[in-house]
Protein backbone atom coordinates (compact mmCIF):
# COMPACT_ATOMS: atom_id res chain seq x y z
CA UNK A 1 0.00 0.00 0.00
CA UNK A 2 1.28 3.42 -0.70
CA UNK A 3 1.72 6.17 1.21
CA UNK A 4 -1.80 8.30 1.30
CA UNK A 5 0.34 11.46 1.58
CA UNK A 6 3.08 11.37 -0.62
CA UNK A 7 1.99 8.75 -3.02
CA UNK A 8 5.60 7.99 -3.54
CA UNK A 9 6.95 5.56 -0.20
CA UNK A 10 5.42 2.51 0.66
CA UNK A 11 3.06 3.23 3.88
CA UNK A 12 4.65 1.61 7.46
CA UNK A 13 2.22 3.06 9.58
CA UNK A 14 -0.63 5.08 9.59
CA UNK A 15 -2.00 8.53 11.64
CA UNK A 16 -5.44 8.70 13.05
CA UNK A 17 -7.24 12.07 12.20
CA UNK A 18 -10.37 13.41 12.98
CA UNK A 19 -12.26 14.72 9.62
CA UNK A 20 -15.49 15.79 9.85
CA UNK A 21 -16.60 14.42 13.38
CA UNK A 22 -15.65 11.15 11.82
CA UNK A 23 -11.96 9.20 12.36
CA UNK A 24 -9.86 8.60 9.87
CA UNK A 25 -6.47 6.33 9.32
CA UNK A 26 -4.62 7.78 6.76
CA UNK A 27 -1.28 5.16 5.36
CA UNK A 28 1.99 6.85 5.79
CA UNK A 29 5.71 6.02 5.06
CA UNK A 30 8.15 6.54 7.25
CA UNK A 31 9.20 10.01 6.11
CA UNK A 32 5.83 11.49 6.13
CA UNK A 33 5.04 9.84 9.33
CA UNK A 34 8.02 11.49 10.98
CA UNK A 35 7.12 14.46 9.24
CA UNK A 36 4.01 14.53 10.96
CA UNK A 37 5.79 13.97 14.39
CA UNK A 38 7.71 16.95 14.28
CA UNK A 39 4.61 18.78 13.62
CA UNK A 40 2.94 17.37 16.53
CA UNK A 41 5.89 18.71 18.34
CA UNK A 42 7.68 17.97 21.79
CA UNK A 43 5.12 16.35 23.58
CA UNK A 44 7.10 14.55 26.49
CA UNK A 45 4.22 11.97 27.73
CA UNK A 46 6.52 11.14 30.60
CA UNK A 47 5.27 14.71 32.22
CA UNK A 48 1.69 13.29 32.47
CA UNK A 49 2.77 9.71 33.86
CA UNK A 50 2.47 8.40 37.34
CA UNK A 51 5.08 9.78 39.34
CA UNK A 52 4.59 6.59 41.83
CA UNK A 53 5.75 4.36 39.04
CA UNK A 54 9.32 3.73 38.27
CA UNK A 55 11.32 4.87 34.98
CA UNK A 56 13.51 1.73 35.61
CA UNK A 57 10.05 -0.91 35.39
CA UNK A 58 10.96 -3.13 32.38
CA UNK A 59 10.38 -2.30 28.95
CA UNK A 60 7.44 -3.76 27.58
CA UNK A 61 7.41 -4.84 23.91
CA UNK A 62 4.26 -4.82 21.70
CA UNK A 63 3.82 -8.26 20.43
CA UNK A 64 2.38 -6.83 16.76
CA UNK A 65 4.40 -3.75 16.06
CA UNK A 66 7.81 -4.14 18.88
CA UNK A 67 7.34 -0.80 19.91
CA UNK A 68 8.64 -0.20 23.28
CA UNK A 69 7.47 1.52 26.41
CA UNK A 70 11.07 3.53 26.28
CA UNK A 71 9.58 4.24 22.61
CA UNK A 72 6.37 5.69 23.40
CA UNK A 73 7.76 7.77 26.25
CA UNK A 74 10.55 9.35 23.84
CA UNK A 75 7.86 9.76 21.44
CA UNK A 76 4.68 10.18 22.70
CA UNK A 77 3.35 7.46 19.81
CA UNK A 78 2.09 4.27 19.93
CA UNK A 79 3.08 1.52 17.41
CA UNK A 80 -0.34 -0.33 16.44
CA UNK A 81 -3.26 -1.05 17.38
CA UNK A 82 -2.53 -3.60 19.53
CA UNK A 83 0.00 -1.16 21.60
CA UNK A 84 -3.71 0.09 23.48
CA UNK A 85 -3.76 -3.63 24.85
CA UNK A 86 0.08 -3.83 25.33
CA UNK A 87 0.32 -0.05 27.14
CA UNK A 88 -3.13 -0.06 28.59
CA UNK A 89 -1.50 0.41 32.19
CA UNK A 90 0.41 3.36 31.26
CA UNK A 91 -2.22 4.94 29.19
CA UNK A 92 -4.62 4.54 32.17
CA UNK A 93 -2.17 6.33 34.17
CA UNK A 94 -1.56 9.05 31.59
CA UNK A 95 -5.23 9.34 31.12
CA UNK A 96 -5.58 9.92 34.79
CA UNK A 97 -3.13 12.13 34.91
CA UNK A 98 -4.40 14.33 31.77
CA UNK A 99 -8.13 13.91 32.75
CA UNK A 100 -8.65 12.74 36.17
CA UNK A 101 -10.20 9.67 34.68
CA UNK A 102 -9.51 6.82 32.23
CA UNK A 103 -11.96 8.46 30.02
CA UNK A 104 -10.84 10.93 27.70
CA UNK A 105 -12.74 13.74 27.92
CA UNK A 106 -10.79 16.42 25.50
CA UNK A 107 -11.86 19.88 26.01
CA UNK A 108 -15.25 21.10 26.76
CA UNK A 109 -17.27 24.91 28.35
CA UNK A 110 -18.01 24.00 31.78
CA UNK A 111 -21.63 23.63 31.66
CA UNK A 112 -25.02 25.17 33.85
CA UNK A 113 -26.50 22.71 35.96
CA UNK A 114 -29.54 23.11 33.52
CA UNK A 115 -27.11 22.55 30.30
CA UNK A 116 -25.96 19.62 31.96
CA UNK A 117 -29.56 18.18 32.52
CA UNK A 118 -30.26 19.03 29.15
CA UNK A 119 -27.01 17.19 27.60
CA UNK A 120 -28.15 13.96 30.54
CA UNK A 121 -31.88 13.78 28.88
CA UNK A 122 -29.71 14.52 24.96
CA UNK A 123 -28.15 11.39 25.89
CA UNK A 124 -30.64 9.41 26.75
CA UNK A 125 -32.80 10.41 23.85
CA UNK A 126 -29.91 9.41 21.56
CA UNK A 127 -29.35 5.46 23.21
CA UNK A 128 -33.46 5.32 22.75
CA UNK A 129 -33.21 6.65 19.09
CA UNK A 130 -30.66 4.08 18.49
CA UNK A 131 -32.70 1.76 20.13
CA UNK A 132 -35.49 2.12 17.88
CA UNK A 133 -33.93 2.61 14.85
CA UNK A 134 -32.45 -1.28 15.63
CA UNK A 135 -36.16 -2.08 16.14
CA UNK A 136 -37.23 -0.41 12.57
CA UNK A 137 -39.76 1.21 15.00
CA UNK A 138 -39.03 4.37 12.88
CA UNK A 139 -42.15 6.11 13.49
CA UNK A 140 -41.07 6.14 17.63
CA UNK A 141 -38.18 7.22 16.17
CA UNK A 142 -38.99 10.21 14.82
CA UNK A 143 -40.93 11.13 17.94
CA UNK A 144 -37.92 10.97 19.66
CA UNK A 145 -35.62 12.54 17.05
CA UNK A 146 -38.32 15.72 17.36
CA UNK A 147 -37.27 15.60 21.12
CA UNK A 148 -33.53 15.53 20.55
CA UNK A 149 -34.11 17.96 18.24
CA UNK A 150 -36.20 20.52 20.45
CA UNK A 151 -33.44 19.78 23.65
CA UNK A 152 -30.54 21.47 21.37
CA UNK A 153 -32.47 24.57 20.76
CA UNK A 154 -32.84 24.77 24.06
CA UNK A 155 -29.22 25.19 25.17
CA UNK A 156 -28.49 27.22 21.95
Amino acid sequence: MLCEKCKLNKAVGFETIVEEDELKKVNLCTNCLNEQKKKAGNINITDFFDAKKSKKEEIIYCGFCNTSSKDFFETSYLGCEQCYDTFSDILDSVLINLHNSKRHTGKYVELSSIDKNVNKELVKLARKLDELVEQDNYLEAGKVKKQINELKEKLL
